[in-house]
């Protein structure tokens, strides 16, 4: 065949070629080598970091030698070790061992899961995932759900869901400001975690229109202010759309009364969500599940691969009872994508049930992992982390120089060094406890992340790592004690 224009021809130089010149085990184990060794926490001086890497765009390429020193120089010597047995600070998973396998998958296959059409083997990895954790909450059968980056887009989600659900489909359409509608309101715990408040600036109701609901001596939501609050919303040209409890606070770990909740969301027809960003993997451990009871009831639930399930960052479940309530929100059509809401199995639509379009298999690194280790082997761990933590609320009762100020409920535990000639001080007090969580951080051994409960700091213990030990619990324990006296 003649052509009357010649074809393009790419340089033989240019061209990009698998596989990549490299062992990635070796890799990979360079750097997973020192997961758990000292210190927790690297860090240094922006500009001295920065240094280490090319500032221009690079026009030309260089040896993989050379661009993996840079990375190592950088990202592999200023980091935080998740996987630190000491590491009790922020919600961070440690990872597992299968997560360099499966991420290295994910990227290799390349899939756009935007759902089934594109990626059906993606397509039904992710559903048998979506089915594992549908069993997990005891949902009934004909729930949905989704895998998104994170616990704050899965809330947001859900929370649009439940506002477009109580709403109506006309605002779908027109706005909130079509007349007919009162001040739409979220009602949650105080101790809510800020993603909430967040969504509801991004949901265009505004974060004022998240209501507070006083808490326990336990730093659960009291129930009976819920019911005060949503029996008062009837007088007032208000409309609670949705109450968010929490399994599993970000800074006590308090699991909120569900089951009293979901009676009071079924009585005034409010929407329920459940934020187990972080303890939804509680539900795994034969001692914690019991704390869920009620989960069962809920219209959506979001719960965090992330944190502790062990997994690498990252991705987040979040379950609908009625996946309907979603696709009213999300649902939509284009020249070129064309799926009904209810086709068949072979044209399930992934971003019909949430914000997100091009998605990467966040489900494979997912389901290596629970198909290699199990639900009752990564739910025995979970269980271990919670015994670890209530033996070091144990060891905190009984040293009188020490002071709980929140009770070990799943894997995390709040306290204070608190010397009993001085508790009247409460501003001396202060000031020992962040000199000791600093200590604790330049030690190079523990890693807490700055809290306060009351407007007062206090020493946040988040046990969430499979390498965390009893033995770590008591060596805290002679550290904070040894610091704080050496302070006094």
């Amino acid at each position: 065949m003649t052509h009357a224009v010649p074809p393009p021809l790419p340089a033989p130089t240019e061209i990009i070629q698998f596989p990549l010149d490299v062992d990635i085990n070796a890799v990979v184990n360079d750097i997973v080598h020192d997961w758990a060794e000292s210190p927790v926490l690297q860090t240094g001086n922006a500009d001295e970091i920065q240094a280490n890497l090319p500032k221009n765009l690079p026009r030309g390429g260089a040896p993989m030698s050379r661009v993996l020193a840079e990375i190592k120089s950088v990202a592999g010597a200023y980091r935080r070790r998740n996987a630190h047995p000491g590491f009790f600070g922020y919600v961070a998973s440690p990872g597992l061992p299968t997560d360099p396998l499966g991420h290295a998958m994910t990227a290799a296959l390349n899939q756009n899961v935007v759902g089934y059409p594109g990626s059906p083997g993606a397509a039904v990895t992710e559903r048998t995932l979506i089915e594992w954790f549908r069993q997990l909450c005891d949902f009934p059968v004909g729930t949905d759900g989704v895998l998104l980056s994170g616990g704050s887009l899965a809330n947001l989600a859900a929370l649009a869901a439940a506002l477009y659900d109580t709403v109506g489909e006309a605002a779908v359409r027109d706005g909130l400001v079509a007349e007919g509608h009162r001040v739409p309101i979220i009602l949650a715990a105080e101790s809510v975690h800020f993603s909430v408040q967040r969504a509801a600036t991004v949901l265009g109701i505004g974060q004022n229109q998240v209501r507070s609901i006083a808490v326990d001596d336990k730093f659960r939501m009291d129930s009976n202010a819920l019911e005060q609050t949503l029996t008062a919303a009837q007088d007032r040209d208000e409309l609670p759309f949705c109450v968010v409890a929490s399994a599993g606070a970000t800074t006590t770990g308090a699991v909120d009364p569900i089951e009293a909740i979901a009676d009071l969301c079924t009585r005034f027809g409010i929407w329920l969500h459940v934020d187990a960003a972080y303890g939804g993997a509680g539900l795994l451990a034969t001692g914690l599940r019991p704390l869920f009871a009620g989960i069962e009831r809920a219209d959506s639930v979001s719960m965090d691969l992330h944190k502790w399930f062990y997994l690498a960052f990252d991705g987040s479940v979040l379950l609908y009872r009625n996946p309907d309530a979603a696709r009213r929100v999300f649902f939509s059509q284009s020249d070129y994508v064309q799926f009904d809401q209810h086709g068949p199995a072979e044209e399930h639509m992934f971003f019909h049930l949430g914000p997100e379009l091009s998605r990467r298999f966040r489900a494979l690194p997912a389901y290596l992992a629970f198909r290699y280790y199990g639900a009752d082997r990564l739910g025995h761990q979970v269980q271990y982390n919670a015994d670890c933590v209530h033996y070091l609320a144990a060891l905190i009762e009984a040293e009188p120089d020490l002071e709980l100020v929140s009770p070990a409920v799943l894997s995390i535990c709040c306290f204070r060094f608190a010397p009993v000639s001085m508790r009247a001080d409460t501003a001396s007090i202060d000031t020992l406890n962040r000199r000791i969580r600093n200590a604790l951080q330049e030690s190079g051994e523990f890693f807490l992340s700055p809290t306060d409960i009351h407007n007062r700091p206090v020493l946040r213990v988040c046990a969430i790592s499979h390498t965390t030990q009893a033995r770590h619990m008591e060596q805290l324990i002679e550290f904070v004690l040894a610091s704080g006296r050496e302070l006094l």
